[in-house]
């Protein structure tokens, strides 16, 4: 593309459970991705999903920092992603 993404977002909303086979999926195509400059974040994922993601190691690869309550707050996190930072008193 000429303005290639530069994040995918996975909206888990919908995913009650995530084996082994998806678990590895979600790691190939983080490092595909990853591979050309393109971050994965997740959104929305159930307590039980994510308790998964931790234990397969995908929380540590993709980062706690990728992986979002809403949909909503991954595209504010991606809005803000190039704001210059903000000194607080």
């Amino acid at each position: 593309a000429d303005d290639p993404p530069t994040w995918i977002c996975l909206d888990a909303a919908a995913i009650p459970d995530v084996d082994y086979s998806g678990g590895e999926t979600i790691r190939q195509l983080h490092g595909a991705l990853s591979g050309e400059g393109i971050k994965l974040v997740v959104a929305e994922p159930l307590p039980s999903v994510r308790e998964l993601f931790d234990r397969y190691g995908l929380t540590d690869l993709i980062g706690a920092d990728a992986i979002f309550p809403t949909v909503e707050d991954a595209v504010d996190a991606y809005s803000r992603r190039d704001a210059p930072a903000v000194d607080q008193p």
